[in-house]
Formats: structure tokens, sequence, C-alpha cells
């Protein structure tokens, strides 16, 4: 192996490590193309620090952000999206027009079958 090989090898293992480490459950995080990551239950990333926290169970989308979850209402150019939909308390992300909105299926919460939408805020 020549040192260009070795060194690539190194940067690529390096990338790796820093892609698994775990953050808290509590901290939104920012990945690659600022999406979300699904686990246990569905967790919202921006590139931001997650917009303004209007209270603890509620936060406002900035440009970029991308969230999956349950659409709640969509009223004044707003739409309301629980990105926990099958937790008993509900964490609400607010996009304001313009965004993207997409259907990316059904999830069976309790028993009761909720539509799972992607919404990116522009």
């Amino acid at each position: 192996m020549n040192l260009r090989t070795i060194l690539l090898a190194l940067v690529i293992v390096g990338i790796g490590l820093i892609w698994s480490v775990r953050l808290p459950e509590a901290v939104v995080r920012a990945e690659g193309r600022r999406s979300i990551q699904e686990e246990t239950n569905v967790t919202f990333a921006s590139h931001h620090e997650a917009g303004a926290m209007q209270d603890s169970n509620k936060r406002d989308a900035k440009r970029g952000d991308i969230a999956s979850g349950l659409v709640l209402t969509t009223a004044g150019g707003e739409l309301h999206l629980n990105i926990r939909p099958c937790e008993g308390q509900p964490f609400v992300v607010i996009f304001r027009e313009p965004y993207n909105r997409s259907t990316r299926g059904q999830k069976n919460c309790a028993g009761q079958n909720v539509t799972i939408e992607q919404i990116q805020q522009n």
C-alpha cells in the first residue's frame, strides 16, 4: 500500500467513527443532509439549533429543516407536525409556507394507523 491509500483509509475510518458517535436523545442533532433519523421514534434534525424554542414541546422549523411525523393542522400558512405521533406527549415542529410535503407511509400507533408525512422548510 502506498501512503495515499493508507491516508485515505484513515480518513474514511475517521469519518465513520465521527458519524457513529451517539448524542443524548434529548439533543436535536444535525446530520449530513439535514434529515430525520428514526430509531424508536422520529426525531427532528436541522443544521440550525432546531429553530426558536416556543415551549418544551414545540419548535419552529428553519430553512432547510426536514422532519417526518403526523400532520396535526394546516391553517394560515402554517403546518403543525407531531414528530412523535406514537408517544403520549406530542412534540410539534411548526413549518411556515413555503414548504415541501410528501407522504412517507403508515405507522401503527397503539393499534391505530397514522399517515406519516415528511416536510421540508424552504
